[in-house]
């Protein structure tokens, strides 16, 4: 394993990252996009077991 990671570093090393301002762009746009789907979801999965809570306390 320690050899294969090895081989990986020294193949990776090779190459020369280039930096341009559009694939910069498009990749902070998809973190946000993914941030953004990620929050919906997580609100989605608290507000039900809150509404249900709100239901039993605040019975009229």
């Amino acid at each position: 394993m320690h050899i294969g990671t090895q081989c990986l570093q020294l193949e990776l090393a090779k190459y020369v990252p280039r930096f341009d301002l559009g694939q910069e762009i498009i990749e902070s746009v998809g973190a946000l996009f993914i941030a953004g789907l990620g929050a919906i979801a997580l609100s989605l999965l608290t507000e039900a077991p809150v509404l249900g809570l709100e239901k039993i306390l605040f019975r009229k």
